[in-house]
């Protein structure tokens, strides 16, 4: 079995989830981002956060069946549907960069949408 350590830049992880091939793993981090690697190479392919991401720590992290969206829970009493730009292949050239929030949920109120 191969093990593998992917840098969170020293921020503290809240959660952790394998992608349903197990190409991507992603972890929710305290410093209100969620990163996601590449399995293979251990290269980081994508960041969901910015203006439309959470605004405080994230403590739960889970992919879609398909592997292409994610779901974030995050201290800041939201959830957060994500729309991701990461390849099903092994493409490791899309640098870090935010996905595309479509759908926040805050207090039982749900926004859904694009946001650019």
């Amino acid at each position: 079995m191969q093990t593998m350590c992917l840098n969170t830049d020293a921020n503290t992880v809240g959660s952790v989830a394998i992608s349903p091939d197990t190409r991507h793993v992603a972890a929710g981090l305290h410093d209100k981002s969620i990163r996601i690697w590449n399995t293979a190479t251990g290269l980081l392919v994508e960041q969901l956060k910015g203006p439309n991401g959470h605004t405080d720590s994230v403590y739960s992290v889970a992919f879609s069946p398909n592997g292409k969206g994610l779901v974030s829970g995050s201290l800041d009493k939201t959830v957060k549907m994500w729309e991701l730009n990461v390849s099903t292949g092994d493409n490791s050239t899309l640098g870090p960069e935010d996905g595309k929030c479509f759908g926040t949920f805050e207090d039982h109120a749900v926004s859904y949408g694009y946001h650019d």
